[in-house]
């Protein structure tokens, strides 16, 4: 049989401000981040409770490095530079006269500013410069969240630019209800527009989910998912989905 090692990672703290990240494989962007921001991320079913703007343009994923260094107590800069395994441009990556890791055919960069507290409002700004496969795509965002006690309003937006002359926005907006009826649940609903710079293509996603922790080491979260998630296809595919994802912790 086969064995795949798909995270292999080490972080360490540089004195009382900086955190170190250094990966040899499965990492990229919001990997490197303190805080995606929005609520959605991790409770929610489907992927793009986590914003879409970070995976824009993104490849493969492979060796990596980055750091999160707090300014202050509530601004934290992140950083991070990711070189893809991709096996169309090994030998680049491989051969320090062709680049070495700076040469791979998949790469991507991120730099991060959070205003992160225990109030209100946290928000980031973004930028990701990723190369796919030729491709690079530059993006520009910003996300927010509004932390009311009952209710978070959340949400991100993004402008893409790609260096074959197109773009295209991403946006993501919602709210969650914590502790629910149940302590430690989550209730939310938000509505997601996922990149893609095929003309005439829109992918996005509505969904619906109550996680619910059922004991110290379960946790289960139904959902109800609508949209059009096809990226390569095109034509009228939205469809509903139904879903039930169990998270055992140990």
């Amino acid at each position: 049989f086969d064995v795949a090692l798909n995270d292999f990672y080490y972080s360490f703290p540089v004195g009382e401000r900086l955190d170190v990240i250094v990966a040899a494989n499965s990492i990229i962007t919001d990997d490197y981040v303190t805080s995606t921001i929005s609520p959605f991320d991790g409770p929610s079913v489907s992927d793009p409770g986590g914003p879409a703007l970070y995976d824009a343009g993104v490849g493969s994923s492979g060796f990596g490095v980055g750091f999160n260094f707090a300014i202050t107590d509530n601004i934290v800069l992140d950083a991070g530079y990711t070189s893809g395994d991709s096996t169309a441009n090994v030998a680049a990556s491989n051969n320090t006269n062709l680049g070495g890791i700076f040469g791979a055919e998949d790469q991507a960069s991120i730099v991060q500013l959070n205003y992160l507290t225990d109030g209100i409002f946290n928000g980031a700004l973004v930028y990701i410069n990723a190369t796919d496969s030729g491709t690079t795509v530059d993006t520009y965002g910003g996300l927010i969240s509004l932390d009311f006690g009952r209710f978070i309003i959340g949400g991100a937006f993004a402008q893409h630019d790609a260096n074959n002359g197109t773009d295209d926005t991403t946006w993501q907006a919602g709210i969650a209800f914590p502790d629910l009826f149940i302590e430690g649940s989550q209730l939310g609903v938000f509505y997601a527009d996922e990149f893609d710079l095929i003309a005439g293509l829109n992918p996005y996603v509505i969904e619906g989910y109550y996680e619910v922790p059922v004991s110290q080491y379960l946790t289960i979260t139904p959902a109800l998912i609508y949209g059009d998630l096809d990226t390569a296809g095109g034509g009228d595919s939205d469809n509903f989905y139904g879903a039930i994802r169990a998270t055992f912790s140990f």
